[in-house]
């Protein structure tokens, strides 16, 4: 009988581009790169808005995907690159794999499921429509994980977009209204805007208004994981 399995690996890295780890675990046959869904990272960045060791290490991990693996698997993996490790974590990835196996599935085990949503557009983030973007996304990955309860969904991570100032100069261009002009608070609204699309889409929130994001507290997710995204 076919089914899934999931396959998660902790590799550590020197650096925010180093993939040397990977690769060995690669050749070793360790991690199959085909089955790849997800890779989540920790480097040494600061975590702020400058923080360029996010997309370095993005760029890293997708060039190794694409040689391995090919350019179309590489894109639909997802890529959750976080700084600010600090001296309080080591730096690392985790690699998510969901491979074919002849055997039974066993209930309860640990089911993956992944999705991208579209890319927003500066006037979107932090507000309902990113909220209803995140939701759906949520859903897709609960059926590619064959999950139908809510209730058996026991983390969401979601790489979430900020405001830069060339993004709020694009939607001012075309006289759109960005939810805010300070581009640090846009982390702030796009990761509460991502946590209750995760709350809704898994029913621990109910009807949203657009005012509520980022300043009702008593909406919330128990579940929602919501980081800054490396990349556009």
């Amino acid at each position: 009988m076919s089914t899934r399995r999931a396959v998660v690996h902790r590799i550590a890295t020197a650096a925010p581009d180093d993939v040397s780890g990977l690769e060995r675990a690669i050749a070793e046959g360790r991690v199959v790169p085909g089955a790849i869904v997800a890779i989540f990272g920790k480097t040494e960045g600061n975590g702020l808005v400058n923080d360029w060791t996010r997309g370095l290490a993005a760029r890293a991990l997708r060039d190794l995907l694409r040689r391995h693996a090919g350019p179309e698997a590489a894109e639909r993996v997802c890529l959750v690159m976080s700084g600010g490790t600090e001296g309080g974590l080591s730096p690392h990835v985790t690699v998510f794999e969901v491979r074919e196996a002849d055997e039974a599935a066993v209930p309860g085990a640990l089911a993956i499921g992944h999705a991208h949503t579209a890319d927003l557009r500066p006037e979107q983030v932090g507000r309902l429509a990113q909220v209803a973007s995140v939701a759906d996304g949520v859903r897709a990955a609960m059926r590619a994980a064959g999950i139908v309860d809510p209730d058996e969904v026991h983390f969401v991570q979601v790489k979430c977009p900020l405001l830069t100032s060339e993004r709020i100069a694009e939607a001012r261009g075309r006289d759109a209204d960005c939810a805010t002009a300070d581009t640090l608070k846009s982390m702030g609204l796009s990761r509460a805007a991502a946590s209750l699309g995760i709350a809704a889409a898994l029913g621990e929130v109910g009807a949203l208004e657009e005012a509520a994001i980022g300043r009702d507290f008593s909406l919330a997710s128990s579940r929602a994981s919501a980081a800054r995204r490396a990349t556009r």
